[in-house]
């Protein structure tokens, strides 16, 4: 394509010969051969490079990041596209790869894999990466398969006649399993129409970078008899449900993951140990050339098309995250928890939701602001705060209230019922000193009326945004501390499982009150004992405990639901 008058390449489609010889997204072409292909149209270009199958091609490009030209041999073929395959991750992941949408028969071959998998299938990992786009047709039936209702896209321009809307309809809905969906920026136009979709109508997670921005409807028009000449004009532009455009904005994914392998710590048969002996690392050297040609002569095993190996997971830092995810689903909850508390004009400690490109790995903390506890003197000593909010009554402080015990002064009735629903919640500050003795919340009040205020405000308008999207948030706890001007912020985790406890609505009225979060680890340890172990244990010793995947899937699949629910 063209990309402010320069050949760009969107994205180089799967086993092509321009894919084989290391071309990749955002190229620009400088040359082709010899000939410069500034100011070259894109059919020029094209006319160029088509050739028949079996003779060379050299095209120089440039590449962000690489400071010279690169110049790259290419072999033209014949190309057969297969535009969607599937493998499957770990039995119960179905991965579903579409280069294109060029091909009539997407949206069929989708159904017939999702189908075939259907009885192991727990989770879909829907892969949009490089994918330059193509029929509009084969993405609205694409996003029908996962979606039963809404405006799938709208295609609007200067005249009404251009306009149209596209809707979901449940009888050609296949699945409603969790999903995310993987884009960068070579991801474009058809493919954006997907991963926007299902982004707006909160049914997928989108990981990976902002895709390239191509959301135009172009026709051409002739302008002679003939037709030999003509003129292309974009005559509308493609609209996502939310009414937000894809033109030169691309969809901004809900978790940025850049490009790349899996960071590791380097594992090496040979090391040099005693490097002051010669003969010893003569020696060694002899082992490790004996050993390599052993090597070589191992059969090597066929590979398995239909599966991703968790070699080939390391090898891609976009898709362990999705496997991996929780850290990176638990900062997603929490950057949207800190939007939430933005738009009610509350600053947090979270400076940024992106991290710099440049960063091959992005912690957390290259995304806070330094800032010092918040603390206050209270019943004469120095106590740093946390903020708790409630909107039941459970746990250990209705245990109080069963024993008579008034501990944070709130003057709660001792016939109140376990899940007992308050019509505006309660606060219990934090605890203090070794002992954890609750703190008055009365007093605490006085110290902080307005940050206390905001936040319940906060709370309550938060915990009715999640109710209505299908999430019961028993309660919270606010961390605050001041910044470098003085004034009170939010930390980083906002509304989050570390911080919240989150219950399915629907399995909050059925009576099932166990939270989807880490409440399912605490549940587990309970029953191994961990607490009682772990006081068993010395100084700088480290409790070294199992954790069934069934444990960790449940937890991940939580956390998936939760952010899938509260995305605004």
């Amino acid at each position: 394509g063209q990309r402010d008058g320069a050949l760009t390449i969107i994205s180089p489609i799967d086993d092509t010969p321009a894919y084989k010889a290391g071309v990749k997204s955002g190229d620009i072409i400088i040359k082709i051969d010899d000939a410069s292909s500034i100011n070259m149209s894109l059919s020029d270009a094209i006319d160029i490079m088509r050739g028949k199958p079996g003779t060379p091609i050299t095209i120089t490009v440039v590449r962000k990041g690489v400071q010279e030209p690169i110049e790259i041999n290419i072999v033209r073929d014949i190309i057969k596209i297969q535009s969607v395959y599937a493998k499957t991750i770990n039995d119960d992941i179905l991965y579903l790869r579409i280069s294109s949408f060029m091909d009539m028969k997407v949206a069929s071959e989708l159904k017939k894999y999702i189908k075939q998998y259907e009885k192991t299938t727990k989770g879909i990992v829907l892969d949009l990466r490089n994918n330059p786009g193509g029929q509009l047709g084969q993405a609205i039936d694409t996003t029908n398969i996962f979606v039963d209702k809404g405006i799938i896209v709208s295609q609007k321009g200067k005249d009404d006649n251009e306009n149209e809307e596209f809707e979901a309809t449940s009888s050609t809905t296949l699945t409603d399993v969790p999903m995310v969906v993987l884009v960068n920026g070579g991801s474009a136009s058809a493919s954006e129409i997907v991963s926007g979709a299902l982004q707006d109508l909160k049914r997928a997670v989108i990981i990976g970078e902002t895709t390239f921005g191509k959301g135009s409807v172009q026709r051409i028009i002739p302008i002679n008899d003939d037709g030999s000449e003509a003129i292309k004009l974009t005559i509308a532009k493609y609209y996502l449900p939310s009414g937000r455009t894809i033109q030169a904005k691309g969809i901004v994914p809900d978790i940025t993951v850049f490009p790349g392998k899996v960071l590791t710590q380097e594992k090496s048969s040979f090391k040099l140990k005693e490097s002051n002996m010669r003969k010893h690392l003569e020696g060694e050297l002899e082992k490790v050339t004996d050993d390599s040609k052993k090597e070589d002569k191992k059969e090597t095993k066929k590979e398995d098309k239909t599966i991703i190996t968790k070699e080939m997971i390391m090898e891609d830092n976009q898709l362990k995250a999705e496997i991996d995810g929780k850290g990176i689903y638990q900062t997603a909850i929490s950057n949207n928890g800190a939007a939430f508390a933005r738009e009610m004009g509350i600053k947090t400690a979270i400076l940024d939701e992106n991290v710099d490109s440049s960063l091959e790995i992005a912690p957390r903390c290259q995304m806070m602001e330094l800032c010092k506890p918040l603390e206050a003197e209270i019943d004469g000593e120095v106590v740093q705060f946390e903020f708790i909010f409630r909107n039941y009554l459970t746990g250990s402080l209705y245990e109080a209230c069963q024993n008579g015990n008034d501990p944070y002064g709130l003057e709660l009735s001792s016939d109140l019922n376990q899940w007992h629903k308050f019509e505006t919640p309660i606060f219990t500050p934090t605890t203090k000193g070794v002992k954890d003795i609750p703190l008055n919340s009365a007093k605490v009040r006085e110290v902080f009326p307005e940050i206390i205020t905001t936040l319940e405000k906060l709370f309550k308008e938060f915990t009715q945004f999640a109710q209505d999207s299908g999430i019961v948030v028993v309660d919270t706890k606010f961390e605050a501390f001041v910044d470098s001007d003085g004034k009170w912020v939010l930390g980083d985790e906002i509304l989050t499982p570390e911080s919240s406890r989150f219950i399915a609505k629907k399995d909050f009225d059925n009576g099932d009150f166990i939270s989807m979060d880490k409440q399912i680890l605490r549940d587990f340890g309970k029953k191994d004992n961990w607490k009682e172990k772990a006081k068993e244990l010395s100084s700088k010793e480290k409790l070294e405990v199992v954790v069934p995947d069934s444990i960790k899937n449940g937890i991940l699949d939580g956390y998936k639901i939760i952010l899938e629910s509260l995305q605004r």
